[in-house]
C-alpha cells in the first residue's frame, strides 16, 4: 500500500517516529554535554584532619587546592580561608610558576587572589593554625570569581538551565526507548518468537540491574575514600610531623610526594634515618613520632607491630628486659614479620630469649596495609 493511501487511512509512520525519536535521544545528551562543558567551574577541597590538642594550645594544619574544573578560564577568583578563633602560625600557597597569585593573612583568615585560572590549573594552601580553644576538622572556606561562585567539589550543584536540560534530554531518551521496545514487542514475528525476545530483554534487564549495583558499590567506596582523609597515610604524617618538630619532613609530604604510602616504610625510613643521625634532637623527634603513630594512627597490626619493633630498636639502652618486653609485644601483634625481622639482625639473632621467642611458631596471615 502506498504512503498516501496510508495516509489517507490515518495509519502512523513508525520509521518516521522512530527515527525522529532517535535522533532526539542522540542529538539531546550532545547538548547537554557541550553546554555543560563551556559552564566555568570553581571548586574547592579542604581534607578533614584531626586537631593536636596539647597542654596550652590546640594546634591543626588544614589543606585547601583551589581548581578549575570548567572548560574556560575564570577571572578574579578570590578564596579566603578562615579558622574562627584561630591564629595562624605559618602559611604555604602553592602554585605553577606561570600562575600569578598573592596572598595576605588578615586576622584569622587568609585571602589568595589569582587574576587568572584557566581549566584544570589549580591553586594549594597550606596552614598551620593556633588556638587556645578547640578547633575545627575543616576550616570555613569562601570562593568566588567573576561571574562564578566556588563550590566543594564534593557538592558542585548544576544550574536550574542545566537541570531543565537534563530533565528534557532524560525525558527524551525515554520516549524513544518506549517507541522502540513497542515496535520490537508488536512485530515481534520479524525479529523471532515473542517468548524468545521477552527471555532475552529480561536477561538484558538483569545484567543492567548487577552492573548498576556493582557501580553503586564502587561509587560509595570511592566516596568514602575521598571523604575520610584522615586513612590517608601522608595527611597523619605530615600533621605529626608538623606537632612533634619535623617541619621539613611535614612539608615534604604536603608539597613534594604523592606517592603511595604505607605508615611501616615510612617508620623504617625515619628508623633508619635517627640511626645515623648527627643533628641534635632529632632521634627523639623520630622515637616520639613512631610512638604517636603506634598509639593513634589506624593501621593493621602487622604495620603497628613493625612501628613497635622500629621503637625498641632505637630505644634500646642495654637493657634486655625492656627490649625483650618491646619485642614480645610486636611479636603478639605480627609473629610472621617480626621472626623474620629478629632472624635478619645480627645483633639480637644470637640472645638466647631470641630464640626461644621465634621457636615458638604461631600460624599468622601475613596482611599489608598502612
Amino acid at each position: 500500500m502506498s504512503d498516501e493511501t496510508d495516509a489517507k487511512q490515518g495509519k502512523f509512520h513508525w520509521p518516521s517516529a522512530l527515527g525522529s525519536a532517535l535522533i532526539v535521544a542522540i542529538v539531546a545528551p550532545l547538548i547537554v554535554s557541550w553546554v555543560q562543558s563551556r559552564e566555568p567551574r570553581l571548586v574547592f577541597t579542604t581534607p578533614q584532619v584531626l586537631p593536636f590538642q596539647g597542654p596550652t594550645k590546640n594546634i591543626a594544619n588544614y589543606a585547601v587546592t583551589i581548581s578549575n574544573e570548567g572548560s574556560s578560564a575564570v577571572e578574579s577568583a578570590v578564596c579566603v580561608i578562615r579558622v574562627p578563633n584561630g591564629t595562624i602560625e605559618q602559611k604555604a600557597v602553592t602554585a605553577d610558576a606561570s600562575i600569578a597569585h598573592s596572598e595576605t593573612i588578615e586576622g584569622d583568615h587568609l585571602r589568595i587572589e589569582i587574576p587568572n585560572l584557566n581549566p584544570s590549573e589549580h591553586v594549594q594552601a597550606s596552614l598551620l593554625v593556633s588556638s587556645s580553644v578547640n578547633l575545627p576538622g575543616v576550616p570555613e572556606v569562601s570562593l568566588r570569581g567573576k561571574g562564578v561562585t566556588g563550590k566543594l567539589s564534593v557538592q558542585n550543584v548544576e544550574s536550574p538551565f542545566m537541570v531543565w536540560l537534563r530533565i528534557f534530554s532524560t525525558a527524551s531518551t525515554v520516549v524513544s526507548l518506549a517507541l522502540w521496545a513497542f515496535v520490537f514487542i508488536r512485530y515481534a514475528p520479524i525479529f523471532g518468537s515473542l517468548p524468545n525476545i521477552k527471555k532475552r530483554m529480561n536477561q538484558i534487564a538483569e545484567g543492567e540491574r548487577e552492573t548498576e549495583r556493582e557501580q553503586k558499590d564502587l561509587r560509595a567506596m570511592v566516596e568514602g575514600l575521598i571523604q575520610d582523609e584522615t586513612l590517608n597515610p601522608r595527611f597523619n604524617l605530615a600533621y605529626f610531623c608538623r606537632t612533634l618538630g619535623l617541619a621539613t619532613d611535614a612539608d615534604d609530604y604536603l608539597l613534594n610526594r604523592s606517592d603511595p604510602l604505607s605508615y611501616w616504610a615510612e617508620a623504617d625510613r625515619f628508623t633508619s634515618l635517627a640511626q645515623t643521625a648527627s643533628e641534635t634532637g632529632y632521634r627523639d623527634k623520630v622515637i616520639a613520632l613512631l610512638q604517636t603513630l603506634a598509639d593513634h594512627a589506624v593501621m593493621n597490626d602487622h604495620s603497628r607491630a613493625t612501628i613497635l619493633f622500629d621503637l625498641a630498636l632505637l630505644q634500646r639502652n642495654g637493657s634486655d628486659v625492656e627490649l625483650k618486653s618491646r619485642i614480645e609485644k610486636a611479636h603478639s601483634l605480627s609473629p610472621v614479620r617480626i621472626e623474620t625481622r629478629l632472624a635478619l639482625d645480627q645483633s639480637l639473632s644470637g640472645m638466647a630469649w631470641v630464640k626461644e621467642l621465634t621457636a615458638k611458631k604461631q600460624p599468622n596471615l601475613e596482611g599489608t596495609g598502612s
